[in-house]
């Protein structure tokens, strides 16, 4: 059920980043981000999910006609379990559960995911269940039903537009919207008793508690405001009756924390807004750069690079520097982009929910690699550095030449993974100022994906991405 990535467009696409990579003596002077492939899921993913084990994606329910009834092309919402083997998808030993008809995720969906408790809350069929995330099986049926929660808050009916959760404290958060009013319900998980009612703006739409590292405790609301207007608001929520409310643009659709900031993903108004959360203030706004419909969705923090990346619906992810707001760089996924989530293995997985200019739903994470900081710095200049073929899938040659002689101090050519991990030692010719090696991937085992080809000598280390393909 699961493709293999796309290695015939990763090849094109690595090929170019590596002739601009290899252009200069240093090791990166362009944009460390590529392009990587697809993993194939089900229709519609909307969320990704970074678990201890296991990367999990919950893909909305496919209705192509909005009639509320399950005909030929329509499916129904699942979640994708993919297990994580040393820091790397194992897509061999995915499973897929799919939900019945009718018990859909919410679109964007937000569910609350507990990762050290190995459990997922979501919404469905009127009630918020419990899922254990190694099993994938039902915890608890029915934790709350929303009917019941809605006419205790607001005397009338209401709806869901999402779920978070503090694990420390064993409480959840149930962003909860009313027929002409929102609230933000705090209900403690174990006895399902409801401990706080929060109240919230125009359209509720994202719920996150927070401590900050001076001990200010508070409740993010971010709520949507009217569609295409400058209404959006965050509150910071102290306690019911005492909390600051930010204005902050508009259709604010996403939050996401960084330390003793959170962040705010504006659809409308096109940009981040980045509150101080000790000093209950909008620190600097970030134009995304993009227009109309085709809006930011979702942020992602890559605390490596100290870099925010963005999802949207115009086909590209963009990246910006966490503290100047400047723009890094674009990768293109050829999709409307929802949810995103980093993994270990120094990339970045992307939703592809719709397929680009269109709605018609996707069925592929889009996966980004990027390149850390520790490989960038570092002090042995190279004037000539080819590998080729790369990517290689056989063998390739190497050769290394620096810009003064190597000497006759210790040097060592090894293979490194995209943790920094030892994969193996290289045997290698030395010459004056040059190294030259050959790399057999099916002598050394090595299994397909993205790693760093490390030189050190007495001059100080450099190392050179290459990408292995099988």
């Amino acid at each position: 059920m699961f493709s293999c990535f796309s290695f015939v467009r990763r090849a094109v696409v690595c090929a170019v980043m590596l002739c601009a990579f290899f252009a200069s003596a240093t090791v990166v002077h362009t944009q460390p981000y590529s392009f990587f492939g697809t993993i194939g899921v089900q229709p519609q993913p909307l969320v990704v999910l970074l678990g201890n084990d296991a990367v999990h994606v919950l893909c909305g329910e496919v209705d192509g006609n909005f009639n509320g009834t399950q005909d030929a092309g329509d499916t129904p919402a699942s979640w994708v379990r993919i297990p994580l083997r040393n820091g790397s998808l194992d897509q061999q030993s995915a499973q897929t559960l799919r939900f019945a008809w009718g018990e859909g995720i919410g679109f964007p969906s937000r569910p609350a995911f507990d990762s050290d408790g190995q459990t997922l809350y979501i919404e469905q069929r009127g009630r918020i269940r419990s899922f254990d995330t190694r099993s994938q099986t039902l915890r608890r049926d029915t934790l709350l039903l929303i009917d019941s929660l809605a006419r205790s808050t607001f005397n009338t009916t209401g709806t869901v537009s999402a779920l978070s959760i503090d694990g420390a404290s064993g409480r959840l958060f149930v962003s909860l919207r009313g027929r002409s009013t929102s609230a933000v319900v705090e209900v403690d998980i174990a006895s399902s008793r409801v401990v706080t009612r929060y109240p919230a703006g125009v359209f509720v739409q994202q719920t996150i508690p927070y401590i900050t590292s001076t001990g200010k405790r508070g409740v993010a609301i971010l709520n949507e405001g009217s569609f295409g207007t400058n209404t959006s608001t965050l509150m910071l929520a102290r306690s019911p009756q005492e909390m600051t409310t930010l204005s902050i643009g508009n259709t604010g659709n996403h939050l996401l924390r960084v330390g003793d900031e959170i962040i705010a993903t504006m659809n409308g108004s096109h940009e981040l807004k980045v509150i101080n959360l000790n000093e209950e203030r909008i620190a600097r706004t970030i134009p995304v750069g993009t227009t109309g419909f085709n809006g930011p969705r979702e942020a992602a923090y890559i605390r490596q690079l100290n870099q925010y990346v963005v999802t949207s619906y115009d086909g590209k992810i963009r990246f910006f520097d966490a503290t100047t707001g400047v723009t890094l760089g674009t990768v293109n996924t050829n999709s409307k982009s929802e949810g995103l989530a980093i993994v270990p293995n120094n990339s970045l997985l992307v939703s592809d929910a719709f397929a680009a200019n269109s709605f018609t739903s996707a069925s592929t994470l889009s996966q980004i690699s990027f390149i850390t900081n520790s490989v960038r710095d570092n002090s042995l200049a190279l004037t000539r550095s080819t590998i080729a073929p790369n990517p290689v899938s056989g063998t390739a040659r190497i050769t290394l030449q620096a810009s003064l002689s190597l000497g006759y101090g210790d040097i060592t050519l090894s293979l490194v993974n995209t943790l920094g991990a030892h994969v193996a030692t290289l045997p290698f010719e030395r010459h004056e100022n040059t190294i030259e090696a050959a790399l057999n991937v099916e002598e050394l085992g090595l299994a397909g994906g993205m790693y760093f080809l490390q030189l050190r000598t007495a001059q100080g280390m450099t190392a050179l991405p290459l990408f292995i393909t099988r």
